[in-house]
């Protein structure tokens, strides 16, 4: 399973997780929001007002009744029940004990008894009693208060039922609009996080197949990260790694090179310089051994002596070279203020100024390096020479800081060197001079690898030739 997966599906996991803890959280929150005044046990305690209520109804309808039966009780013990008039009296004495009784009704003759203007409005309650020789029914008016008291109760409870079948409703529609807005949320980040992923990964793939070329010793294709994170600083230092590495493998192998061409070097120099003087002295034994006395044959034989000796004297410069190539030290180095030590070398080469117009531009005035003051010197002394070979008029040293290495620049106005030979310029006994032996540059680039350092041609250079010498500052 790849990282960029199990990211995704711990991210998945995680938010499946606290879905499911906010639906249910969220649940609990919409029920106890939806339940603010409609708790159960307000509906109970207003059911039981409700009773209370209409047990009253039904006492005073009791009442009522009973007040009805007393009414035509004391009726008849007057026996007067035929005379309405005398009923009338009889009802008034005693009305005040007569709660609410407004009428009579005899044989369904109406005897009013107090008069009732809001007659239309109001709520009566009829109670007929038995009577032997007719019908007798009284009639009461309930007072409004205890009929809208429990109307308003009645009110109440159906309020309260019907808000909590809609209370239901809602909880249930707040629940499915989370769960979707929740859904569609999810689904959003999800597919975000997957995007992100990919790119937040991206930089680690191309880390990886840096790495991969690193192994397989690739050094020139960068690791192209341009995040200015922890990913981008990694991906930087695995390309100086890369450069390092190149360069440690470069240095290596040319010094392995070097070596086995040293050894060459100082074979050819043994095989060639042994027969040189007897050569010499052969010859100049031919030509003080000739007593004849042919003009032309004398000439013809001084001639060629001369011949002979300027070849070996070419020759013997050559073998003084491989010599000296074959018997290169390695660097001894020491702390040395670089800018300090190129302003020696060329103060102590005061010569070079007859040849050719030297400007120092030297701006790392605090670089430390550790150097081998005589290779170096050596190195800068072969460096301007070749520029002056190279017909120029004048020639450009400066130096910088970049990065941890100290940087050395030589910038002529020369003829320049061909883009075909450029890839085999540092190589032993390549040479375009005449009597050259090709170890000139081989020299300079084998002393500057003893630095730890490097040369290189700075091919972007187009008024002559550049080059450029890196070394390592010195640990402080």
């Amino acid at each position: 399973m790849s990282f960029h997966t199990k990211i995704f599906l711990v991210i998945l996991i995680v938010h499946i997780v606290v879905g499911a803890v906010s639906v249910f959280f969220v649940n609990n929150i919409i029920s106890e929001a939806l339940s603010i005044g409609l708790n159960p046990n307000i509906k109970a305690d207003i059911e039981n007002i409700y009773d209370a209520s209409k047990e009253e109804v039904a006492a005073r309808k009791r009442l009522y009744n009973y007040i009805c039966r007393d009414v035509l009780s004391e009726i008849i013990s007057e026996s007067v029940i035929e005379d309405r008039d005398a009923v009338r009296k009889v009802v008034l004495r005693n009305i005040s004990k007569y709660t609410d009784l407004q009428a009579i009704y005899i044989n369904g003759e109406e005897l009013e008894l107090l008069k009732d203007e809001e007659r239309e409005k109001r709520t009566y309650y009829f109670s007929q009693q038995p009577y032997n020789s007719g019908e007798f029914k009284c009639r009461f008016a309930v007072p409004q208060i205890v009929l809208t008291n429990q109307k308003s109760l009645l009110n109440v409870i159906s309020v309260h039922d019907s808000i909590s079948g809609i209370k239901k409703n809602l909880s249930t529609f707040y629940l499915r609009a989370y769960v979707f807005l929740f859904g569609i949320s999810f689904l959003t980040v999800m597919v975000l996080v997957y995007i992100f992923i990919g790119a937040f990964l991206s930089p680690v793939s191309e880390l990886k197949a840096g790495i991969r070329r690193i192994k397989n010793n690739i050094f020139d294709q960068p690791i192209n990260v341009d995040s200015k994170d922890e990913i981008g600083e990694l991906a930087g230092e695995l390309n100086r790694l890369s450069n390092e590495l190149r360069l440690a493998r470069e240095r290596e192998s040319y010094l392995e090179r070097i070596g086995s061409y040293q050894e060459i070097a100082r074979r050819i120099a043994h095989e060639i310089k042994n027969p040189l003087t007897p050569i010499r002295l052969a010859f100049q034994e031919i030509v003080a051994r000739y007593g004849g006395d042919d003009p032309k044959y004398r000439e013809l034989l001084e001639r060629s002596r001369e011949i002979v000796e300027e070849e070996i004297k070419a020759l013997s410069r050559i073998i003084d070279q491989f010599r000296e190539f074959a018997k290169m030290p390695v660097a001894v180095r020491e702390p040395v203020k670089a800018d300090e030590f190129v302003e020696d070398v060329m103060r102590s080469n005061n010569f070079f100024a007859d040849r050719v117009s030297i400007e120092l531009n030297l701006n790392a005035p605090d670089a430390v390096s550790e150097i081998d003051r005589l290779l170096m010197r050596k190195v800068i002394e072969n460096l301007v020479q070749n520029s002056i070979e190279a017909n120029a008029g004048k020639i450009r040293i400066s130096s910088c800081l970049k990065d941890e290495f100290y940087l050395l620049r030589f910038e002529d106005n020369g003829t320049g060197i061909d883009e075909k030979i450029r890839d085999v310029i540092f190589e032993p006994y390549f040479t375009t001079k005449e009597y050259g032996t090709g170890l000139g540059l081989s020299l300079t680039k084998k002393a500057v690898l003893e630095h730890r350092g490097n040369i290189y041609l700075d091919r972007e250079y187009r008024n002559g030739s550049a080059f450029v010498i890196e070394l390592p500052l010195a640990d402080t």
